[in-house]
């Protein structure tokens, strides 16, 4: 779906205020990466796991779609 509407992709991507990233952001919390990743985890340690998640796998799809996948 990503390689398909690339454009869009890298214009949602590359906005300047991150708006795109921040949904992206709420919409991971809706799970619980935790029990897969970071067990007994808590407080702030759990919020730099969801950025480090969100944050990588952005970063890997927009390096992906701007070498033309």
């Amino acid at each position: 779906y990503a390689q398909a509407n690339a454009d869009l992709f890298l214009m949602l991507l590359g906005e300047g205020e991150g708006r795109f990233q921040q949904r992206i952001m709420e919409l991971v919390h809706l799970f619980d990466l935790r029990a897969d990743l970071g067990a007994g985890l808590e407080g702030y340690a759990t919020e730099y796991l969801y950025l480090f998640a969100v944050n990588g796998a952005l970063g890997v799809l927009t390096r992906w779609l701007e070498n033309g996948t």
